[in-house]
């Protein structure tokens, strides 16, 4: 969950968190193929980072670093801490402690190429909060990669560290070439950590989600406390509920 299990209320680790008999699936060609699908024939506005939002009886100003906006309503589908770092008129008082409450754990990622087949494995680092996985292509063969994962502040800052020495040391029997890829959710400005992060008792506060602030409604994975996909998508179709009552 991207934290220390200390820090994660118990109840939260349950057969809907991948220890259950069910269906799981891989995105082919990413996930981020999604909303590119979901995207098409939109108008989506990109460089365009919004700054502010005024409420009004009418509707929801929009400032943005290209100008300003008007709708109706809006959904703010944004991570957890962006959102509580936004500057909302009238800002959601009644709401703040619950929400500045909850927050986001870290992870990061490393991938690297191999010069053969490796083969089919999974092995957990001996000295941080890591591991390391080969994976299979969509006709079954072994993808010529080693990808490295690590959940929690200090494992994500130690494999930013030495991505390629990690890699080679939890699997020594290859042979890598090129550049690692990598990623750390945690120190991305625009997403502050990889996903939301329940403590003991904390997701009664969830509830803050469940109804608009004024015109605004609130969409993503921390509004239901999933921290997967899954629940993002879910999360829009409550969010696109709320709007239509909104808008009545």
């Amino acid at each position: 969950m991207g934290a220390p299990l200390g820090e994660v209320g118990a109840t939260e680790i349950d057969p809907d968190y991948g220890f259950g008999r069910h269906s799981y699936y891989r995105i082919s060609g990413g996930n981020a193929s999604i909303a590119v699908a979901l995207a098409d024939g939109l108008d989506i506005r990109l460089e365009s980072e919004v700054l502010s939002m005024s409420q009004r009886a009418a509707g929801v100003v929009l400032s943005t670093t290209a100008g300003e906006h008007e709708a109706d309503s809006v959904v703010m589908a944004v991570p957890l801490p962006i959102l509580q770092r936004f500057d909302l008129d009238p800002a959601p008082s009644s709401v703040a402690p619950a929400l500045h409450a909850l927050r986001m754990g870290s992870a990061a990622k490393v991938a690297m190429a191999t010069d053969g087949t490796p083969p089919l494995f999974r092995r957990q680092d001996s000295d941080i909060p890591a591991w390391y996985w080969t994976g299979l292509n969509r006709d079954g063969s072994t993808r010529k990669a080693v990808t490295g994962f690590a959940g929690s502040k200090a494992g994500a800052e130690a494999l930013m560290k030495g991505p390629v020495t990690r890699l080679r040391q939890a699997m020594p029997e290859v042979d890598f070439h090129g550049a690692p890829a990598t990623v750390d959710w945690g120190a991305d400005p625009l997403a502050g950590g990889c996903y939301s992060v329940l403590g003991p008792g904390q997701r009664r506060l969830l509830d803050i989600f469940r109804h608009p602030w004024g015109r605004i409604v609130i969409a993503g994975e921390h509004s239901n406390g999933s921290g997967s996909i899954d629940g993002a998508i879910r999360s829009g179709r409550d969010a696109a509920a709320m709007v239509l009552d909104v808008l009545r």
